[in-house]
C-alpha cells in the first residue's frame, strides 16, 4: 500500500527538545502535514493560549508527502467526496505519547552527565540549566541546540486517515537495533490548526473558528530581542510570584518596553533599555502603520519625529504567559507582536547545528480581569 507521508531525520534530539517545549501547553496535539513540513499545534485548557511548532522539510534527509493519495483513502469529515485534492493532511495525537517516544531515543544519543559533574566539582559552581546543557554539548553559546550524534535515524510514517502514526528508530551505523513506536491518531471537532508555514517575520493566520489569530493589518507593537534577555525577565517575574503581567510599550517615552508585575508582593516593573544590543527591533505605532515584513516602514516616515507618542498596554495571566519559558530557553531570537485587540504572538527561532532550525509561535488572548 502507498504511504501518504514518510520522512527520515537524524535531528531527533532537536525535534524532541522543541516538542517538549510546547508540551507544557497541553496533552493533545494537532499535526498538519504539508509539502513544506510538519506543524504541531497545541492549546491550553482555558483556550487562552496556543502554541504552534514548525518543523521545516529541510530537517529531514528524506521527505515525501502524497496528498493525491486521499483519493484512494478513507477521508475524514473535513474532506467531502468530489472536493479538490487537499494540500495538507491533519490528524490529532497524544503529545505526551509522542514526546515520550522521542525522549527515549533522544536520551540514548546524549553524552553522560559525568562531564557536567566533573565541571561542577572542579569549578565549585552551581551550574544553571543552560550552563549544564552547554557543558554536555546540547546547547551552544547562544542557546542553540547542538546535535550530538548523526549515527541514529528516525523514520516517521503515516499512511492516512484511520491509520496510526508510526515512528521507527534505528541506532548505530550498522542499523543493529530498530525500535518501532505506534501512536494512535484521531480526529476532533473544531480543529484549531492551520496549514501554512511561518517565518520569523511572516504570518500564517487562517479562518479556523478555534484559532487564536493576530490581525496583520492592525499590529501596534513589534519587538525583537535575544532569547536569553527574555529568559532573564521571566525568571525575575517568576521569582516575585507574579499573577498578572502587564506589557507596556511606548513609542517615544522611556522606559519604552516594560513588564509590570502584579502579585502577592504588590507591583514591580522590569524595563528593557531601548538599545540595539537588547531590543534588536522596537516599533510601536497606531493600527495600520506597521506592515507585515516591513519593519522599517514607520521609522522611514518623514513625519515620524513630529507624530504623537503611541502607547500600547495589555495584561495577561502570568501562569499562562509563562508557558513560553521552555521555548524561550531554547530560542536565539524572540519576536513579540501585538494587535489592536491585545492578541499577542511570541515567535521564537530555535536553532541546532547549521541548517537545523525550527519556529515556535505562541498566541495569547489578553486577560479579561
Amino acid at each position: 500500500m502507498d504511504v501518504l507521508f514518510t520522512a527520515t531525520t537524524t535531528h531527533v534530539h532537536h525535534i524532541y527538545r522543541v516538542l517538549k517545549a510546547i508540551s507544557v501547553t497541553g496533552k493533545e496535539a494537532s499535526i498538519t502535514v504539508s509539502d513544506q513540513g510538519l506543524k504541531i499545534s497545541v492549546e491550553n485548557a482555558s483556550k487562552s493560549c496556543q502554541a504552534h511548532l514548525f518543523l521545516n522539510e529541510t530537517l529531514f534527509s528524506v521527505y515525501k508527502f502524497r496528498p493525491d493519495l486521499y483519493n484512494e483513502l478513507e477521508t475524514n469529515d473535513n474532506i467531502n467526496a468530489g472536493d479538490a485534492t487537499p494540500l495538507v493532511a491533519t490528524f490529532n495525537i497524544s503529545l505526551r505519547a509522542l514526546t515520550g517516544c522521542l525522549q527515549i531515543f533522544a536520551d540514548s544519543t546524549d553524552k553522560t552527565t559525568n562531564s557536567t559533574n566533573t565541571a561542577n566539582s572542579a569549578g565549585g559552581r552551581d551550574f544553571s540549566q543552560r550552563e549544564r546543557q552547554r557543558a554536555n554539548g546540547n546547547v551552544g553559546g547562544n542557546g542553540k541546540l547542538n546535535e550530538i550524534s548523526v549515527s541514529n535515524q528516525c523514520l516517521f510514517v503515516y499512511r492516512g486517515p484511520g491509520y496510526p502514526f508510526m515512528i521507527y528508530f534505528t541506532q548505530g551505523l550498522n542499523a543493529a537495533v530498530t525500535t518501532k513506536c505506534e501512536l494512535a491518531t484521531y480526529d476532533r471537532n473544531g480543529s484549531f490548526d492551520n496549514p501554512e508555514k511561518t517565518e520569523m517575520e511572516n504570518d500564517y493566520d487562517d479562518e479556523s473558528q478555534d484559532a487564536i489569530t493576530i490581525d496583520p493589518n492592525s499590529i501596534v507593537q513589534k519587538v525583537i530581542l535575544k532569547g536569553n534577555v527574555m529568559e532573564d525577565a521571566l525568571k525575575e517575574l517568576d521569582a516575585i510570584n507574579t499573577s498578572i503581567i502587564t506589557i507596556r510599550a511606548s513609542a517615544k517615552t522611556a522606559p519604552h518596553f516594560t513588564f509590570i508585575s502584579e502579585g502577592e508582593l504588590g507591583k514591580s516593573e522590569y524595563s528593557f533599555p531601548n538599545e540595539g544590543k537588547i531590543l534588536e527591533v522596537f516599533l510601536v505605532a497606531p493600527p495600520g502603520q506597521l506592515y507585515n515584513g516591513d519593519i522599517d516602514s514607520v521609522m522611514d516616515r518623514d513625519d515620524y519625529d513630529t507624530t504623537p507618542d503611541w502607547v500600547v498596554v495589555n495584561s495577561y495571566a502570568f501562569a499562562t504567559f509563562n508557558l513560553i519559558r521552555e521555548t524561550v530557553f531554547l530560542a536565539n531570537r524572540i519576536n513579540i507582536r501585538c494587535d489592536a485587540l491585545g492578541v499577542m504572538s511570541i515567535q521564537s527561532l530555535c536553532e541546532g547545528e547549521p541548517g537545523c532550525q525550527s519556529y515556535i509561535d505562541f498566541r495569547f488572548l489578553p486577560s479579561e480581569e
